[in-house]
């Protein structure tokens, strides 16, 4: 049962946390560290644990009422549940557009490189 706790403590806390050190330490190396590992371990556990903490949240739609007094805390969710086929959509555009341009990077031609970075910026 303690493996069960450190797993979870490693993978929610520690993780993120180093990963974030190492990609600060990149923006100013010029030799940068393990890049393509850390996007990969970035995607990889970055959008679960997003999603986790979405669905653990117990958010409700602006539409319902919370309750207060009840000792613990309401809180609407920061994106509406019917909209959340559009912000998937996004999001999958964002990730297929940042896997296209690292995986090609200058091979593409300059209007599909303009495109995949709007994809991202989106």
């Amino acid at each position: 049962m303690i493996v069960i706790y450190v797993l979870t403590i490693f993978i929610c806390l520690i993780l993120p946390l180093v990963l974030t050190i190492i990609n600060i330490i990149n923006l100013f190396k010029k030799r940068r560290i393990k890049e393509n590992l850390v996007d990969i371990l970035i995607f990889s556990f970055g959008i679960p644990l997003t999603i986790l903490l979405y669905f653990i949240s117990g958010f409700q739609d602006f539409n319902q009422r919370l309750s207060l007094g009840g000792g613990e805390l309401g809180l609407h969710a920061p994106i509406a549940s019917w909209s959340m086929p559009t912000v998937i959509t996004i999001c999958i555009i964002g990730i297929i557009s940042f896997s296209l341009i690292r995986i090609k990077k200058l091979k593409l031609s300059p209007i599909l490189l303009v495109s995949t970075m709007s994809g991202i910026l989106i």
